[in-house]
């Protein structure tokens, strides 16, 4: 890991190099790791490209990767359901893997040291059973075991409010305990509920709703990726 240190301009080694050292200590030697700390080396170069000196370490690089990532599968999957691309047999397991993808990813966000800790862990708890429930009913109907066509069972719809539900609390969770970007926070929340109450009022808009929320997840991964867990503003 302090090999990857030579990646750093000499100056920013000069002067944060060995606070750099003292995370790293902390950390475990993982592909993600070694991806933080290539990535917070770009983002040294490119502040001394613009004459600035900023310590910017990431530790949710994979994390952040894995949301956007599914969230972008599952924004794909929303846009034929809605017939906006070109529908197939892909769409339902695109959409499922790409909820899974959210779901470990937002656990991996869980597991990091933050402040607001608990919260954290149950904020990332919440978000992770709303995409596993979501993630069955794509499930479901791909395997068969639910009708595509015709008002489906009542079980299926309230599984899948309850992990609208789940998902609407990790987002207030998430923004009280203020460890991840607010407005996407807002944003997966405020579509969660509007995306559960047309399950029962109007249906003919679920699909369109499915394409919000999984626009706003992606905004949530987009936003981390964009946002160092650490900044250390130049004197």
């Amino acid at each position: 890991m302090r090999a990857l240190l030579h990646f750093y301009p000499a100056a920013w080694r000069a002067r944060y190099g060995d606070e750099l050292e003292v995370l790293l200590e902390e950390q475990q030697l993982s592909l993600g790791n070694v991806l933080d700390v290539l990535v917070g080396a770009l983002d040294a170069q490119l502040e001394r490209g613009k004459g600035g000196s900023t310590m910017a370490i990431r530790f949710r690089t994979p994390q952040a990767l894995a949301i956007s990532a599914g969230s972008l599968m599952w924004l794909a999957s929303s846009l034929a359901a809605a017939r906006l691309l070109p529908a197939g047999p892909w769409v339902l397991a695109v959409g499922a893997l790409g909820m899974l993808m959210v779901a470990v990813g937002v656990v991996g966000l869980g597991l990091l040291r933050e402040r607001g800790r608990s919260l954290t862990i149950l904020a990332a708890a919440l978000a992770a059973i709303g995409l596993v429930l979501s993630a069955a009913i794509e499930v479901g109907f791909l395997v068969g075991a639910l009708p595509w066509f015709g008002d489906p069972p009542t079980w299926p719809m309230t599984v899948g409010v309850a992990g609208l539900a789940a998902e609407t609390a990790f987002a207030v969770t998430a923004f009280v305990a203020h460890v991840l970007p607010r407005i996407p926070l807002a944003a997966i929340g405020s579509f969660s509920i509007a995306l559960a109450i047309s399950a029962y009022g109007v249906p003919g808009y679920v699909s369109w709703g499915a394409v919000f929320l999984a626009a706003a997840w992606l905004a949530l991964g987009l936003a981390i990726l964009a946002k160092p867990t650490v900044r250390v503003a130049a004197a």
